[in-house]
Order: C-alpha cells, then sequence, then structure tokens
C-alpha cells in the first residue's frame, strides 16, 4: 500500500511539473526543448497505472477465477473510456482556447496600423517577383499574416492546455497528500 501511495504521488508530481513546462512554450520551442518535459509527463503517467492494476488484480486473483475476467474487462472499458473521453474534451478545449485566441490577436490587426501595414508588406515581399498586381500581393500577404496568427493562437491555445493539466494534476497531488495525512493522522 506505501508503495502505491508513493508510486502515485511521485507520478502526479511529475506529471504537475512537466505540464507546466510545456505551458511555458512559444512559437520558437523545438520538439528538443521539450525531451525532458514531456519524459516527465510520460514516465508519470506510466507509473500511475501499474500499482492500481496490481493492486486490484490481487484482490481479484484472492476472489477467484470468475472475479479476474470482471477485472479485465471492468479495467479495459474504464481505461478506453476515459481514454476517449479525456481526448475528447482536451481536443475540445484546445480548439475553443484557439478560437479565444485568435479573436484577441485579430482584433489588433488593422491595415490602418503602420506596424501591421510594414509586417503585411514584409511577408508579401517574397512575392514581388512573381506577383506584379498589387492588390493580390497585398492579399498573399495578408493570408501568410493570418497563417501566423491562427499558429500563434494555437501555441497559446496548447499551453493553456497543459496548464490545465497541470492545475488538475497538482490539485489532484494536494487531494492525495490530504488524503494520506488524515490516514496516517488517524
Amino acid at each position: 500500500s506505501r508503495y502505491v501511495e508513493t508510486a502515485h504521488v511521485i507520478a502526479l508530481a511529475l506529471i504537475a511539473v512537466g505540464a507546466y513546462l510545456d505551458s511555458q512554450a512559444s512559437n520558437l520551442t523545438r520538439p528538443e526543448q521539450m525531451y525532458l518535459s514531456q519524459g516527465m509527463i510520460a514516465f508519470g503517467a506510466a507509473m500511475f497505472l501499474p500499482p492500481v492494476m496490481a493492486k486490484g488484480f490481487a484482490g481479484a486473483l484472492q476472489k477467484g477465477p470468475a472475479y479476474i475476467v470482471n477485472f479485465i474487462v471492468i479495467f479495459l472499458f474504464t481505461q478506453i473510456t476515459g481514454a476517449l473521453l479525456t481526448t475528447a474534451f482536451l481536443g475540445s478545449f484546445v480548439t475553443i482556447r484557439e478560437k479565444f485566441h485568435s479573436s484577441i490577436l485579430v482584433e489588433n490587426i488593422l491595415l490602418t496600423r503602420p506596424e501591421v501595414a510594414q509586417r503585411v508588406g514584409q511577408l508579401s515581399a517574397a512575392y514581388r517577383k512573381v506577383i506584379t498586381d498589387p492588390s493580390i500581393l497585398n492579399a498573399e500577404g495578408l493570408t501568410l499574416l493570418a497563417q501566423q496568427v491562427t499558429r500563434e493562437a494555437y501555441v497559446l491555445a496548447y499551453n493553456d492546455t497543459f496548464l490545465l493539466i497541470s492545475a488538475v494534476a497538482t490539485v489532484a497531488l494536494a487531494t492525495l497528500v490530504l488524503h494520506l495525512a488524515w490516514n496516517w493522522l488517524r
């Protein structure tokens, strides 16, 4: 039992810290900069499940063969359902946050602002030799700017998602530690 509790505390701490580190990404962040944080999250997730499965399987073994089949079916059902629900929730959360960040970023893009007009000009400059019509050239610059805004909004949305995961893991860790402290004091 101590092993299970210790494994869960370490696992939740790794997930919380790893997700927090990933929530600080920018559009300049590269994969090699996320090896440590993603490794922490993966190791924490891998460390969380085996103690629970071992404890449940040991209980099922004590009750007999019929309980082993029930345990396996229930365990697989909860894992598959949990994975699907979590994927759906986090995917929806990313989409909602991307729309939120896009709207905030786009609301500040006005062609009447000199820095925006300059950026559109810089982005369309690569096509100046190929596209001679100024309105089409300007439209290409706006398209490229819109792509950059969308990319930035997705980076911010994923940062929010990792921050949410970190917060949930931190709350779960605090709850677990309080529960363990309560049991220890009793």
